[in-house]
């Protein structure tokens, strides 16, 4: 056996290796209901102008994670996502106004609204099983007070520049 083929079979396992793991971190779709206001009175308008509840979901993973079919649920109420597009490292506000506005690039709005008292609050998988991310009972709401997790980013570098590095492509299958 050429010694061209032996580096190829010995980089094969690591080239597969490769190719799986962007599979395997797509599927973690890590979402996580940030920030929530049962009480906005003069904080963040829709688009119609009005001040609705509203739910923000963040995206903390390293892909695009699409929605579509995913739920938000209060208390006994589940509001289903339409195809929304939710970048990684992004926001997204869902208005709890209860007027169901599923328009897929519109603002979105549940067919629900938040009870400033404490509800509970949880963002499903399509399975619509599958809890992600949520709050058992958020406390007594204050209006134009948000409530939430703070959410920090850390980068975090597996290669420093102007580190050494090996790559092997063969050429012309040698």
């Amino acid at each position: 056996m050429t010694r061209p083929l032996m580096k190829l079979r010995r980089t094969l396992p690591l080239i597969a290796l490769l190719f799986t793991l962007p599979l395997s971190l797509a599927a973690q779709d890590r979402l996580l209901i940030s920030e929530i206001m049962s009480a906005n009175d003069r904080t963040l308008p829709a688009e119609d102008g009005e001040f609705y509840d509203w739910v923000e979901i963040y995206n903390a993973d390293t892909n695009t994670v699409d929605l579509a079919g995913w739920y938000l649920s209060a208390s006994s109420s589940l509001w289903r996502f339409p195809a929304t597009n939710l970048n990684a490292n992004s926001y997204l506000v869902v208005f709890a106004s209860g007027l169901n506005r599923r328009v897929p690039g519109r603002p979105l709005h549940t067919d629900f609204k938040l009870k400033s008292g404490g509800e509970r609050l949880r963002l499903l998988r399509p399975d619509g099983i599958t809890v992600v991310s949520e709050y058992t009972s958020y406390p007594q709401q204050v209006a134009d007070v948000s409530y939430g997790y703070p959410v920090t980013t850390a980068l975090v570098p597996l290669v420093t520049n102007g580190a050494a590095a090996k790559l092997l492509v063969p050429v012309n299958d040698q």
